[in-house]
C-alpha cells in the first residue's frame, strides 16, 4: 500500500502507520490487528481495488500464528469502506516487484 496513494485520496496533508502505543490504547498489540474483527472491523477500511480482484486474502486471527483466508468482497461489508488505486508504483527496474502475486496492504 502506498500511504501516499491514501493520503491524496483522503486529501490530508499527513499520514503515517500508527505506532505500538496507539494500537495498545485500543486494546490491540502488535502483529495481532485483524482487518476483520472488532474493534478495527468497525473501523472505516481502505480497500484497495486491486485486492478486491482476488480470489481470496488472508488476514491473522487476532493471534500472531493463526489466520482467516476469506473472499476479499467481504471487506466491503466493514462498517465504512474507501476504494481506490492504492498500490505503490514502481520506476526502477529494480524497484520492480510482480504485481501479479504481491499485494501491498
Amino acid at each position: 500500500m502506498s500511504l501516499r496513494a491514501v493520503k491524496n485520496e483522503l486529501e490530508i496533508k499527513n499520514i503515517r502507520v500508527a505506532d505500538p502505543e496507539q494500537i495498545a490504547s485500543i486494546g490491540l498489540q502488535s502483529g495481532t490487528v485483524s482487518a476483520v474483527l472488532n474493534p478495527v472491523w468497525e473501523m472505516p477500511h481502505i480497500i484497495s481495488k486491486r485486492l478486491l480482484s482476488l480470489d481470496y486474502v488472508m488476514t491473522n486471527n487476532g493471534t500472531k500464528t493463526g489466520y482467516f483466508k476469506f473472499d476479499p468482497v467481504i471487506m466491503l461489508n466493514a462498517n465504512s469502506t474507501i476504494i481506490g488505486n492504492f498500490e505503490r508504483q514502481y520506476k526502477e527496474e529494480n524497484d520492480y516487484i510482480n504485481q501479479e502475486t504481491t499485494t501491498w496492504i
